[in-house]
This record gives C-alpha cells, structure tokens and sequence, in this order.
C-alpha cells in the first residue's frame, strides 16, 4: 500500500482547513439546509437541481460576509 508523501499531507490539511474557515461563515440552519438537500441530491439524478443548489450555497456565502 503506498504511503502519502508529507508534502501531499499537508496539502489535504490546508485544503481541510480552508473548507472549514468557508464553513464557519455559514449558520446552522443553512448548513443544516445544505446537508439535507446534499443528501437528497444522492437520490436524484437532476443535475439542474443540483447545479441551482450549489449556486444558493456559494450566494449564502457571500451574503455571510
């Protein structure tokens, strides 16, 4: 099995640690929204859905800051 260079590792912590600092914008219930509609994205095949979905969550961002 190979191992992950430390260089790679510490590009998944850096990426871990942006998407958590996006995150922290967001409220509960909207985090909470975005969960359940990620969950049911799973069940559907609607990639216009999804897509409308994705824009909501990145305009929820902006409105945070």
């Amino acid at each position: 099995m190979p191992t992950i260079s430390y260089q790679d590792y510490s590009f998944f912590i850096a990426q871990t640690i942006t998407a958590i600092k996006k995150q922290a914008g967001i409220s509960t219930a909207r985090r909470q929204e975005l969960l359940r509609e990620g969950s049911s994205d799973s069940n559907s095949n609607s990639d216009s859905d999804s897509n409308r979905r994705r824009q909501e969550a990145c305009d929820g961002k902006k409105q945070a800051k």
